[in-house]
Formats: C-alpha cells, structure tokens, sequence
C-alpha cells in the first residue's frame, strides 16, 4: 500500500514554486484567474441558490497562489483515514513540446463532468484497450467492458462516477499544465455516499436510512461489491489548472473512441 507517511506541506510547496517560476508564472497566472472567476460565479450561483435572490453575491472566493496549491493537493491526496494517492505522490508538469498530448477519463455523460481533475495517460488507456475482455473474435471494442476497466483501475466509486463515456484533454503543443500524480489508493472509497443524501440540507432532519449496498469498508467489499482488486492501483494524474477549450466528449461512434 505504500508508506503510510506523505509530506503535504513538501507537495504544497513544489506546487507554488511550478506555478510561481519565471518561465511559467505569466501562463499559471492567467490560468489561475480564470480559475477564480469560475469560482467566484460558482460561488454566486450557490448564495443565490441559498438566499432565493438573483441578485445575491457571494462574498471574494479568489485563491492566492499558495491556497490554492494547498487546496489542489489536499484534494489530490484525499485523507491519512481514506487517501486517494499512494506514495510516493509526485508533483511535476506535463509539456506538450513536438506534440499535442492526451489525457482521458471516464465520465457520467454530463457535459460538465468533463472538467474533472483526475485523467489517466494515453498508454494506460492503451494498455485497457489492448485487454482481451475489451475486444471480441474480430477485434471490435467492446465499450461497456473498456469503461468498467477504466473505472475499476481508478478505484472510480459508483456514486462518483457511472462511467457512461470518454472524455479527451487535447494539451495543443507548446502548452504546459501542472499535475500531482499517484498510484490509485482504494481507500478512498470508503468515503463515497450516495448522491441523493449529498444533497439533503446538512439541517434538515432526517429519518432511518436504508444501509447503502455499496459501501465500502474493506478489501473483501471492493471485490465483492465492485468487482475490483484492492491492490495498488495504476498511475492516476490529478491536472490542477487546464483550459476548458481543451477537453472533449469522444463519441461512442468515432473512430477514435478510444483507439478503435
């Protein structure tokens, strides 16, 4: 499972110098604002939600640099009690020097679930598709089966994601995104709910719930349950800042859906 030990504050800071360094810090710092203006109309949205008043403004929701390098490796990380990475967990960038690169992951088929942090790295998702349970007699892909090995090699929990598509992060040459990346930890998922209890009103009384089949407390649940092997899982790449013009939905008919 790997060390139990992971130095966040160390991760934290090698994220601020990446975004801060010279040669870098005018293209972060213009992605980072975007960020925050994202985040300041999310917000916005929310407080009108709560006040019932179209014209509630939440009150300034922008990170510095430092917050929000703390706040994306927290979030990257997860808990010690449920963590989301094994060590050792790596903070680096990618660049898309010659060529453009790609980053894929499974999502619900909502359009805005595109925008995820996690992705995996082309030659996993190579790896999954060249599987045998991916393709039958003829070589033809067998989609369900690509999308339940994506998930399951993620530790992706039902009640995060159903993984009804593919999603694709084009990095277009010459462009540079940072990313903590890691061995999936299946412990994470000891914290999934279900969704409709999310969005019950942390105030709001609430009566006897039913015990949820999918929850997750053990190795034997992520087997019995999932269907998943609780070993270490495979390399996982958290992107923290990216442009929303980069990322697509790969339609199931395209013949590039994915590597078909």
């Amino acid at each position: 499972m790997g060390t139990p030990i992971v130095d966040l504050e160390s991760l934290t800071s090698k994220l601020i110098a990446i975004l801060t360094n010279p040669n870098t810090k005018a293209v972060y710092g213009q992605m980072l604002a975007q960020f925050n203006l994202d985040r300041q109309h999310w917000c916005n949205h929310r407080k009108r939600l709560e006040a019932a008043d179209p014209h509630a403004v939440a009150k300034a929701a922008g990170l510095s640099v430092a917050e929000f390098a703390r706040e994306m490796v927290d979030r990257a990380f997860g808990t010690f009690e449920a963590p989301k990475l094994i060590d050792p967990i790596e903070v680096g960038e990618i660049l898309s020097a010659k060529s453009p690169v790609s980053l894929y992951r499974a999502y619900d088929g909502q359009e805005s679930m595109t925008l995820s942090n996690w992705w995996s790295e082309e030659d996993l998702l190579r790896s999954v598709t060249s599987a045998s349970p991916c393709r039958d007699q003829d070589g033809n892909l067998n989609h369900a089966q690509v999308l339940k090995l994506m998930l399951s090699s993620a530790f992706v929990h039902p009640h995060w994601n159903e993984g009804k598509d593919v999603a694709k992060m084009t990095i277009p040459i010459g462009s540079r995104v940072p990313v903590i990346t890691g061995r999936g930890d299946w412990r994470a998922m000891t914290k999934a709910e279900p969704r409709e209890l999310k969005r019950l009103p942390k105030n709001k009384p609430q009566g006897p719930r039913n015990v949820d089949p999918m929850n997750i407390k053990n190795e034997n649940d992520v087997h019995e349950k999932l269907g998943m092997a609780a070993f270490a899982g495979t390399r996982q790449v958290f992107v923290p800042l990216f442009k929303d013009m980069w990322v697509a939905k790969v339609p199931h008919l395209s013949p590039e859906w994915p590597f078909a």
